[in-house]
Parts: C-alpha cells; structure tokens; sequence
C-alpha cells in the first residue's frame, strides 16, 4: 500500500483538460454501446476508437511526471475553451469576481470584487504577489 502511495504522489494527477478526457471517454463509451446495441456497428467502432484515444490520453497525463509540459497543455486547452466556459458562467459571475493571472505560471485566478489590494497565493504554484480588485 504504502508504494502505491508513493508512486500516485509524485505523479502529475487531475485538471481541467484531464476532466475532459475522462467524461469525454465515459460519454462516447455509451454511445459506442448505445449505437452497437442498434446494430451499427460501425459506427460504434469508430466511435470506440475515439473514447480508447481519450481514455489513454487521460492515464499518460495523469500518471505522468512531466509536470511543465502538462501545465503547458492544460493552459492552452483553458485559453481555448475560455468563450465557452465563460458563457457558461454567465455575466452574474463577472459581476462579483474579478480575473487576473498568476505572474509566475500564468494560471487564471479570480477574486472577488471590490476588495481594494489584496495579498494572493496561486492554487497551483503557490506564488505570492499582490493585486487589486
């Protein structure tokens, strides 16, 4: 047990594109299985190759070790899906928080507003430096 935990602690782990991976592999699992049952074939092939492809993808990410270059590729899958996921958000959101990115990662952070200057550590790199709200 304990070499287990061992190996899980120095690996790279879950994040946002990771997430992805793992629900889009679980949802074109079932539609493979829903389009099999259906009896095209297929298309359910072609469909688990895509889900096999996202599943594989999710375990290297995140048994990798290779930090930096997961970093890497996670901010570039956010930068992407950023339209979307702030439309998801809403405009009620923009209201109360404010956005800013980390000086050291370039991670995106938020706060809420009207804060005036605050002192901020980064969730993923732990870098203090300070801002305004």
């Amino acid at each position: 047990m304990n070499k287990l935990k061992k190996f899980i602690a120095s690996r790279y782990g879950v994040d946002t594109l990771n997430e992805f991976l793992l629900i889009g592999s679980l949802v074109l699992s079932v539609l493979q299985w829903i389009s099999q049952r259906s009896g095209k074939v297929r298309l359910a092939q072609f469909i688990s190759t895509f889900a096999l492809t996202f599943a594989v993808s999710f375990l290297f990410r995140a048994l990798s070790k290779n930090y930096p270059v997961r970093r890497l590729e996670n901010q570039k899958f956010e930068s992407f899906t950023w339209p979307v996921r702030k439309k998801m958000r809403g405009k009620q959101d923009s209201k109360q928080f404010t956005y800013f990115t980390c000086p050291n990662c370039h991670h995106s952070l938020r706060a809420p507003k009207n804060l005036g200057k605050i002192k901020v550590t980064c969730n993923f790199c732990k870098h203090k430096f300070e801002t305004r709200t």
